[in-house]
């Protein structure tokens, strides 16, 4: 049995029903990974997991067991890391859009967040932090980041927390180019930030720049 969209959506739905049911966020899918050679890759933001699942000329088995493994390894999730890059009187923030399949319409999943995302096995989380930057933003750390707060982030997973650090020395060559994953991007004023910047973004902001107290829970 050969693999296609429509069998890709009705994994999608199983997983949302899983997801659902254990108090989850709903992962957001995409096809195909943009690591060449990929079958299946599981992106961590600190909004919702990006699942990445390569269908075309692949068993209609062996997508849907990729698709599943995110709810199997859930709690194995642990640490994220998110960084607000100073650039006075700015601030850098992203939008992520998921499509499934061959999808026409790209479906955002994390408005308004600023960049970050999963630290990997085997990565320690300075050198996640690099590797989040450079991919989201065509960032490269100059001085070390200040680690500002460690939160809970218990929409992912039960097992999951946020390292937020702040990046004030960092050279950027060039804006990065919209991708399957990143579709807008952008430095913009505390009092200007984008309409849908999810509310956690805005309460990390102030607690940053405005030195609001700052929470236990993402």
């Amino acid at each position: 049995m050969r693999s296609d969209t429509l069998g890709f959506a009705a994994a999608v739905r199983a997983v949302g029903t899983e997801a659902r049911r254990l108090g989850l966020v709903m992962p957001g899918f995409r096809s195909p990974p943009r690591i060449p050679g990929a079958d299946r890759t599981i992106r961590r933001s600190t909004g919702e997991p990006i699942i990445a699942v390569r269908v075309r000329g692949r068993p209609l088995t062996d997508v849907v067991a990729d698709v599943v493994e995110w709810v199997k390894t859930r709690d194995l999730e642990g640490m994220d890391v998110s960084a607000i890059v100073r650039r006075l009187p700015g601030l850098f923030a992203v939008d992520h859009v998921v499509t499934a399949g061959r999808c026409p319409r790209p479906r955002v999943v994390s408005p308004g967040r600023v960049p970050g995302g999963g630290v990997e096995v085997g990565e320690t989380v300075s050198t996640a932090l690099a590797r989040e930057l450079r991919e989201e933003g065509n960032i490269e750390l100059g001085e070390a980041p200040l680690l500002f707060a460690v939160y809970y982030n218990r929409r992912v997973s039960r097992r999951d927390h946020v390292a937020l650090y702040v990046v004030r020395s960092f050279h950027q060559s060039a804006a990065p180019q919209p991708n399957g994953e990143i579709v807008a991007h952008g430095f913009f004023a505390p009092d200007s930030l984008p309409q849908d910047t999810a509310r956690a973004t805005r309460e990390r902001i102030a607690e940053v720049l405005d030195g609001r107290s700052v929470a236990e829970l993402w």
